[in-house]
């Protein structure tokens, strides 16, 4: 009961706060895009579908892992929107979105008026259910880092939307939930599956060693946590497996680099409004730094100040009366 109290209140308190921006928001392109890849994969393999991909690669990928679906970005987050879909039996988009080709901006790409609720709700539980692990993992000193993190201007409208963020904080809550144990290199996997930022998982295998202190077992945990990682990416196992984690990161430093850069039109001016410093920076990039600084405020400045109070008390003079 201990545990269960603030994990159930944060539950409930971030459902409140990311409800409204769940309802109000337009569509973002990146959104349209994800709900798409799903449905595009998951209906694939529901059907068993395994034939070539179409003369169009966007329209049509097919499992080739060089086509742009495919290659951009781990599969994490798109089978949670696909079993969304599943499960209320709402319809995807027709077509994919694309911020370059004005044939595909119209109606037939966005998502459907009651789809929304479905694949928003899905991204709005995977966050809540996130929060509420870290909270069962620290008690009410995650709470209080959990409601520092959601007063944060742009967390919640970010956590809202049906891309990445949801799914990606929920695998967050499921490494700080299993953290020292060997399920952490099962929830590293599935947290760079989601997205490439759970990278920075990963080293955690060698930190608390999880399958033991040797270097043997610390190369095996992270061998097993990049089959996770794969398995989340099934067209990964065509081009080797966890290796394809390397083509993958080539081609998104090489996105990266495009979007820095910048382009014309609508795009263009897209790509400057989240720029920062002259680099590609939208606010969904930066919570996981933020959240961070608030576990690290909630959990190690008490700490920091009962040392610093116990080593003042050791170094006071005693007097007469004591």
């Amino acid at each position: 009961m201990r545990k269960a109290a603030p994990a159930v209140l944060v539950f409930l308190v971030t459902v409140f706060v990311l409800r409204p921006y769940a309802l109000s928001l337009p569509q973002h392109g990146d959104e349209k895009r994800h709900v798409w890849k799903g449905a595009y994969y998951a209906g694939r393999l529901v059907r068993l579908d395994f034939s070539p991909p179409g003369a169009d690669l966007y329209l049509n990928p097919g499992w080739d892992p060089l086509a742009h679906w495919a290659i951009d970005k781990p599969m994490g987050s798109h089978w949670v929107y696909a079993l969304a879909l599943g499960l209320t039996g709402s319809p995807a988009p027709a077509k994919p979105y694309s911020y370059t080709d004005a044939t595909l901006q119209g109606p037939d790409t966005a998502i459907p008026a009651e789809t929304l609720p479905a694949v928003r709700g899905a991204a709005v539980f995977c966050a809540a259910l996130g929060l509420a692990l870290i909270a069962w993992r620290l008690g009410w000193r995650g709470a209080v880092a959990a409601g520092l993190f959601l007063l944060i201007p742009h967390v919640p409208p970010d956590l809202a939307l049906a891309w990445d963020e949801g799914p990606l904080l929920l695998t967050v809550g499921l490494a700080v939930l299993t953290y020292g144990t060997p399920w952490f290199i099962v929830a590293a996997g599935a947290a760079a599956g989601v997205k490439l930022t759970g990278l920075v998982l990963w080293p955690l295998v060698f930190w608390r060693h999880p399958l033991g202190r040797s270097r043997l077992r610390h190369v095996a945990g992270l061998f097993v946590t990049s089959l996770v990682w794969a398995a989340i990416t099934p067209y990964s196992w065509l081009v080797g497996g966890p290796a394809y984690l390397v083509l993958m990161l080539v081609y998104r430093l090489q996105t990266y680099l495009s979007q820095t850069a910048g382009g014309a039109g609508d795009l263009g001016e897209l790509l400057a409004s989240e720029r920062v410093f002259g680099f590609f920076w939208p606010t969904r990039y930066t919570w996981p730094l933020e959240l961070g600084l608030c576990l690290l405020i909630t959990t190690q400045v008490p700490r920091l100040w009962r040392r610093w109070r116990s080593r003042r008390a050791a170094g006071r003079p005693k007097t007469d009366a004591e």
